[in-house]
């Protein structure tokens, strides 16, 4: 059975219980203007989903930040991560990690650059940060920038 959302038709398969919804449109334009509608929709509620979550962690980066200084030049929330809870970035300006390994093991004095740390407010570990004691919560911010230098591929200061 054929069906279109927008002429009344449906197509179904019982045996797998599924049901499409398909619509049709005469005119390209129509089509996308439609998926340009939906795009805004998506926007705006991610942008008000990080805003809750921005809102929500707030107290806990603004502590990172200060303990991490030394390390990070800034903690921010990331757009990009999905599954990892954190990662460093560097600015278009600065050098990579990589690059100022390369100098380093050729002897030249490489300017030290402090990366940007990324977090991803969805992963599970920040939700339990937020409940943990002030000195958990520094720790875990330790832990966490040690292993974003673990994942970019730097040994870590003080292994031990």
């Amino acid at each position: 059975m054929i069906t279109l959302k927008s002429h009344g038709f449906k197509f179904s398969r019982p045996e797998a219980n599924i049901v499409f919804d398909v619509s049709y449109f005469k005119n390209p334009w129509r089509e996308n203007s439609i998926r340009e509608e939906l795009s805004k929709e998506e926007k705006k509620q991610k942008a008000e989903e990080r805003k809750g979550l921005e809102e929500r962690f707030k107290p806990l980066v603004e502590n990172m930040k200060n303990w991490l200084s030394a390390d990070v030049k800034d903690v921010v929330f990331s757009d990009r991560l999905t599954k990892t809870p954190v990662c460093l970035v560097r600015e278009n300006t600065g050098m990579s990690a990589h690059m100022e390994k390369l100098l380093s093991q050729m002897g030249e004095a490489a300017p030290k650059s402090k990366s940007i740390l990324e977090i991803n407010a969805k992963h599970p570990v920040f939700a339990a940060m937020i409940s943990a004691t002030s000195e958990q919560q520094k720790t875990w911010s330790e832990i966490l920038y040690n292993q974003a230098l673990l994942t970019e591929g730097t040994p870590l200061p003080d292994p031990v």
